[in-house]
């Protein structure tokens, strides 16, 4: 292997080392996972509520009106839904910073910040990036535009 890097040019080795790096970065982001680009932060926890007030679908304000068993007793609270009937079970989610005001919980089906398009976005970013520096290395060790190029032409 030192060898084969020893017949490289300075340039090449260059380059080389700046696509490995690049793909260590890129690597690395990927293993680190969804929570790289978005995610939420807030501690949350799940508990069942029963729905109180119900709303059509077709109403102008989609909020319904939910109660569920806490630490602190029962609680009222706003879920942002439609189309439930009165009395039914849902699962909900808590976060654990709750203001003063009227309580507000989200379906426990759903997720806030978090979408698989993000993450793709995020990460085509960062191996542009990668690819840009990679491509200011072949610049910098290319020097002067007067010396022959990279590749033969």
């Amino acid at each position: 292997m030192t060898r084969l890097l020893a017949q490289l040019t300075p340039r090449v080795r260059a380059i080389l080392v700046a696509f490995v790096v690049g793909f260590v970065v890129l690597v690395f982001a990927w293993w680190i996972g969804p929570g790289l680009f978005s995610g939420n932060d807030e501690p949350e926890r799940v508990v069942t509520a029963s729905v109180v007030k119900p709303v059509d679908c077709t109403a102008s304000t989609l909020v319904e009106t939910v109660t569920f068993t806490d630490v602190n007793g029962k609680q009222r609270a706003q879920l942002t839904a439609c189309g439930h009937d009165k009395g039914e079970q849902l699962q909900v989610v808590l976060t654990e910073e709750q203001g003063t005001g009227e309580l507000t919980v989200r379906s426990a089906d759903t997720e806030v910040g978090y979408s698989n398009l993000r993450q793709s976005v995020g990460l085509l970013l960062v191996a542009l990036s990668c690819a840009g520096g990679a491509t200011y290395a072949l610049l910098v060790m290319r020097g002067n535009s007067r010396r022959r190029g990279l590749l033969p032409v």
